[in-house]
């Protein structure tokens, strides 16, 4: 194994050890392995942050490209999950030809 094969698997070693802080995860209550590991970006100390996610959806009535960033949090031996909206797009549709544009500011 190479110099960054291994900081590779020292990364994931880590991040399955911090997993495993949680007493839900210890006792069973929660899964052994992260379901979104898979997304993760970052730990911190009790912190678990992950991917960003772009979709299209509404969002205060309307049409928005919106993108979320899940989170979790080691709170009380479980690992709480929220998602938090870092930015929004509004998006407007061209009806005669179906276009999708951003509505951006002007800078």
């Amino acid at each position: 194994m190479d110099i960054a094969g291994a900081e590779v698997l020292a990364a994931r070693i880590a991040q399955q050890e911090q997993w495993c802080e949680a007493l839900a995860v210890r006792a069973g209550r929660q899964p052994r392995v992260d379901p979104d590991g898979y997304a993760l970006e970052s730990i911190r100390p009790g912190v678990r942050i992950y991917r960003a996610e772009r979709r299209l959806e509404a969002y205060e009535g309307r049409t928005s490209m919106v993108t979320r960033r899940l989170r979790k949090f080691l709170v009380d031996g479980w690992w709480d999950a929220d998602r938090v909206v870092e930015n929004v797009e509004s998006v407007t549709q061209e009806p005669r030809n179906s276009v999708l544009t951003l509505d951006r500011p002007n800078v």
